[in-house]
């Protein structure tokens, strides 16, 4: 694995990536130890240094370039993550919007983030690039289910002619994860799988359900549900409930499934066996609890040597059911119906740990805390599309 300005392996520990579609062994791949965070940090803080001082023009410049290369790699990040997390590799879009990232004023030093398997290179490069801008260095920890594309992101930051140490992608389990966080760098966060904290979307009672269904596939099922901010927790209003289950249900029942490198497959496999038999077991859950499985709730015939689900959709749910929450990742919409107002349903899902971030009612999407519709992000190609744009726009 390469570091920013450098054609150094020294990293410590390895790690197999397996294919979600086929079980079989992808590559093995170096795993970074704390040491070797240490050293990446160091080089960050000595190139932090520079960098801040460094002109507007040279800062945006140095993000064009990376745009650039990252751009020349996007088929080929798009066929690993295809294969190491199940991603369709080409987008379903009915509509896209472009969120645009707007750097801080001021540098600040170094910024550290740990990114997660489920939201990969779309997050990744929306980390970096305002870093750039901003006049910070960056280090990355990215999940080792996805160290091969995470080794073409790095290439493409070599390949960028950034200062050496100004920006580190260091493939890396737990324990480089937490010493990254805890090293004292000057912004740290998590990015990915730990936001899933079960996003859902309530409907209001005067729902207009052309929209919504419209948009269900890319906001609900982005990435075989997979994705951090998927909303596939749905609040429906107890006097259109059967309506609105039947017509989900329709929805879902017309996604294709098969092998994600496949252009024309719209649901692939979940990253492995441990997330299907946990999906497995929340559905038998649900439904022994007296949810009704209205669509699939099986794993799909004929991929027996993969990790693939039938999309489905478990209507009647107990909030508080593993179905629910905490969620799953992977192709499972849950229906939960609410009785009275709006009000009613967010009081029930602040008890049910559930957080509301977008709400569909007669005039269309409505964000909560911050975040609108993203149409249909859907697909690793959309992501790294999307990625680069909103790079572009900055």
């Amino acid at each position: 694995m390469k570091r920013s300005g450098s054609g150094e392996n020294s990293l410590a520990g390895e790690a197999w990536v397996c294919s979600a579609v086929t079980g079989r062994s992808l590559g093995r791949v170096a795993l970074a130890e704390a040491e070797d965070v240490f050293e990446a940090l160091r080089h960050a803080r000595s190139a932090a240094r520079g960098w801040a001082g460094a002109l507007g023009e040279t800062r945006r410049s140095a993000a064009g370039r990376l745009v650039a290369e990252i751009d020349r790699r996007r088929v080929e990040i798009a066929r690993l993550l295809a294969e190491e997390v199940g991603v369709p590799i080409t987008p379903l879009v009915t509509s896209r919007s472009v969120e645009r990232s707007d750097a801080r004023r001021g540098a600040h030093g170094v910024s550290g983030r740990v990114v997660a398997w489920n939201d990969p290179m779309a997050g990744t490069a929306d980390l970096i690039l305002p870093a750039l801008l901003a006049g910070q260095a960056c280090v990355l920890v990215v999940a080792p289910e996805i160290a091969l594309s995470g080794s073409v992101l790095a290439d493409a930051v070599h390949a960028a002619g950034l200062p050496a140490g100004l920006v580190a992608v260091l493939p890396g389990g737990p324990a480089a994860a937490e010493t990254l966080l805890a090293a004292g760098v000057d912004a740290g966060a998590r990015w990915g799988e730990p936001e899933r904290a079960a996003a859902s979307v309530l409907l209001t009672p005067d729902v207009d359900l052309g929209p919504f269904l419209t948009a269900l596939p890319g906001d609900s099922l982005a990435g075989n549900g997979q994705y951090p901010r998927d909303r596939a927790r749905i609040l429906v209003p107890r006097g259109r409930f059967a309506e609105i289950v039947e017509a989900v249900t329709e929805v879902s029942a017309a996604l294709r499934v098969g092998d994600p490198r496949d252009p024309g497959v719209q649901i692939g496999p979940v990253i492995d066996d441990w997330n299907l038999e946990a999906l497995e077991a929340a559905i038998a859950c649900a439904w022994r609890a007296g949810a009704r499985v209205t669509l699939g709730g099986a794993r799909h015939r004929g991929w027996e040597d993969g990790c693939f689900l039938e999309p489905t959709v478990v209507a009647g749910a107990d909030p508080l059911s593993p179905a629910v929450h905490p969620p799953v990742p992977g192709p499972l919409l849950a229906l939960i119906p609410y009785e009275g107002e709006q009000r009613d349903a967010k009081r029930m899902a602040r008890r049910a740990g559930l957080r509301i971030d977008a709400a569909w009612g007669a005039n269309g999407l409505e964000a909560l805390g911050g975040r609108g519709a993203r149409g249909a992000e859907f697909g690793a190609g959309l992501a790294i599309e999307t990625a680069v744009l909103a790079a572009r726009s900055s």
